[in-house]
């Protein structure tokens, strides 16, 4: 197999995970192959993704012999505003509180690490995101720099939500609404709501698109791996969590109210 279907099939299994490791490793097998069947298999790998979107149409729209620059100028965008996120983030954690996250966001994932480098001591609970159990990717990741993590399965949410202090998550497509975000999000974001825990996304502003992404479906098999005719599958990806919800988005322009980050982006 060569390195460009190595990278679609990565993407496609979820393999490669989080809006930004996706969108680097599409322009990557941009670079590699790019003739309009290659650039609609990159795109089709995860249609929900605006962040892989943005960066392959600002490719498709240079010449030739610019391309490879501005797939550096992008992918150095990103750092940068991955940084500027985990700077303002880390801000909100305070000494011996606890946070909530779902599943893996690389945003979520730089502000929690930023924050311990403040030598701030905090404990992690996250949710294990059935049925890949995204959420394990993000315990290992922290445990590594040595935060504290708690495993929690999906349907013990409305429990341990109680527990927390602040709520982070990230989000695959930013739209006027609200977000859609890995499935469970929305639940998650309306008990801490109820309850009066703060709802923060971290985003890079480029996910923010003005059409609705329809919700992908994923393989049945990873739910049921059984043939039955009397058993049929449902396995939505994503959910959509109202903007009403979240207290603050977090991008590489600052912690502000939802709408006023609409504004800006308008």
């Amino acid at each position: 197999m060569n390195k460009f279907d190595k990278i679609i099939k990565d993407i496609k299994s979820v393999k490669i995970q989080g809006a930004t490791h996706i969108a680097l490793a599409g322009m990557h097998a941009y670079l590699l192959k790019h003739d309009k069947n290659s650039v609609k298999k990159i795109l089709n790998t995860r249609p929900t993704e605006p962040l892989l979107q943005t960066a392959i149409s600002i490719l498709e729209s240079v010449p030739e012999k610019d391309k490879i620059n501005y797939a550096n100028t992008i992918k150095k965008y990103i750092e940068k505003s991955e940084k500027k996120i985990a700077d303002f983030g880390s801000r909100l954690i305070k000494n011996h509180f606890t946070v909530f996250i779902h599943c893996h966001s690389t945003t979520v994932m730089e502000v929690l690490k930023r924050a311990k480098k403040q030598s701030k001591h905090f404990t992690v609970y996250i949710s294990t995101a059935h049925p890949l159990y995204q959420g394990k990717l993000s315990a290992k990741e922290l445990a590594k720099h040595k935060i504290h993590v708690v495993m929690i399965s999906d349907l013990t949410v409305e429990t341990f939500v109680d527990k927390a202090d602040i709520v982070f998550f990230g989000a695959d497509a930013i739209i006027n609404k609200g977000i859609i975000n890995k499935i469970g999000t929305s639940i998650i974001a309306k008990e801490a709501h109820e309850k009066k825990i703060p709802v923060y996304c971290t985003s890079i502003s480029w996910k923010y698109t003005k059409k609705i992404p329809k919700i992908e479906i994923r393989d049945p098999k990873e739910l049921f791996n059984e043939k039955s005719k009397y058993i049929s599958e449902i396995n939505p990806a994503f959910d959509f969590t109202d903007k009403k919800f979240i207290t603050e988005i977090i991008t590489e322009f600052g912690i502000e109210k939802y709408d006023k980050f609409l504004k800006r982006m308008r």
